[in-house]
This record gives C-alpha cells, structure tokens and sequence, in this order.
C-alpha cells in the first residue's frame, strides 16, 4: 500500500509543497494536477518549492521520463519557476538528473528549506 501525503503552504513569492511517506510519479502528478486546479501558483510566484526529505521515492533513474512529461505538459505554467527541490537522502540524484535532462527547466536541489527558499527568491 502506497501511503503519503502532501501539505501546500502559499507563500508571497513561492508555492511550497511537503511530501511525506512513499510517493510514485502518480503522486507527483497528482500533486501538480491539484496545484493547476486549485490555481494555487500565482502571478507574484518565482518558484515552487518541493521538499522530499520525508519521502522514499519508489521509482529510480529510468523513470525519469515520465517526470519530464510532467514538466512539459505543465511547460507554459513551470517554466517561468524556479524548481527547487529539498531533498536530504541518497536519493538526490533523482532531482539532479532531472535537471541534467531538463536543461528548459530551471530547476536546482538544496539540503534545506532555507538554501532552496534563498534561491527561489533571488533576483
């Protein structure tokens, strides 16, 4: 059984989103299906911020296509944000290969909260 969950807190100037438990690239997708609904990513917004640093992600390397369809799908909406992702496991190399992989999108993983708040919020 896949349990998670995601809290979303509106910020100023960046949406941020917290995953906890196991998430899948459904519940990514899910995610940003609720975001784009909910017209949660406003106008004032730099960047969305996801924090995985709770989560153990139950997909690897080879799955990363998948997310790169997420991105283009939602391209008009995603790629005027910073992307930035908290992640404090082994597994950051998901994220950073993403950003490998993605060079449209501006997209860059921190350890903290703080460091990636920063980045999104810099001019």
């Amino acid at each position: 059984m896949n349990t998670n969950k995601v809290e979303y807190t509106i910020e100023d100037l960046f949406l941020y989103r917290k995953f906890y438990g196991n998430i899948r690239i459904e519940d990514l997708s899910k995610s940003l299906d609720h975001i784009i609904k909910h017209e949660m990513i406003h106008k004032s917004h730099k960047g969305l911020i996801s924090d995985f640093s709770d989560v153990n992600f139950l997909f690897s390397p080879k799955n990363l296509s998948s997310i790169k369809s997420l991105f283009t799908n939602n391209y008009k909406i995603l790629s005027k944000l910073k992307l930035a992702q908290v992640v404090t496991s082994p597994q950051i190399v998901l994220p950073v290969l993403f950003a490998d992989q993605n060079p449209d999108a501006i997209s860059k993983s921190f350890s903290t909260f703080e460091a990636a708040r920063n980045w999104v919020i810099a001019e």
